[in-house]
């Protein structure tokens, strides 16, 4: 392990996108190496922060925050059982997947994104929701979709399940090709 080890390799690390090997050399390294620990909890810290600022599942008032904060988003409005193209610019810009579902009576929603053979790479069981809105909002950021799982399935489907008050359950499937600029 080189020492100091380099950010692309701590980014890759907070990503969970490194093989087990890698890993386990680097925790090792990072155990015994107090600059290289240094360097990596303020790597973890940018990641939980930018995890916080943008949330993957957000509310309309998220999405508004961020607008006002100056973050260039665009809405990709998707129905279920429909697949959608989200093109990113070459500039950070966040898309909010917009998918249409009635949320009215629902007391329970749940999200997966998943590979086009349904593997699921990142789940979010009581995932916040207005019923007001008429939709739950996905957001996706360029940085995050080129590491991990998602650099090599950046096509993907997202199912979402809501439960409403009697315990009925409705799927939907919303279909997301990501193209970038």
């Amino acid at each position: 392990m080189s020492c100091p080890i380099d950010h692309e390799t701590l980014v890759r690390y907070w990503a969970h996108d490194l093989f087990d090997d890698e890993v386990d050399a680097l925790d090792e390294h990072l155990f015994s190496c107090a600059a290289c620990s240094a360097l990596s909890a303020r790597v973890a810290a940018l990641a939980r922060g930018l995890a916080e600022a943008i949330p993957t599942v957000a509310l309309g008032r998220d999405v508004e925050r961020l607008r006002a904060a100056g973050v260039a988003t665009l809405v990709n409005e998707v129905h279920p059982g429909e697949t959608k193209v989200a093109r990113f610019p070459p500039d950070p810009t966040v898309i909010v997947q917009r998918l249409v579902c009635d949320l009215l009576g629902a007391r329970r929603v749940s999200i997966d994104l998943q590979t086009l053979d349904g593997r699921s790479l990142l789940r979010f069981d009581d995932a916040p929701f207005d019923p007001t809105q008429g939709a739950v909002l996905v957001t996706c950021q360029r940085h995050l979709l080129e590491f991990g799982e998602f650099r090599d399935n950046p096509d993907l489907n997202i199912v979402v399940q809501r439960e409403d008050a009697t315990g009925q359950r409705h799927v939907d499937t919303y279909g997301i090709q990501h193209r970038f600029d």
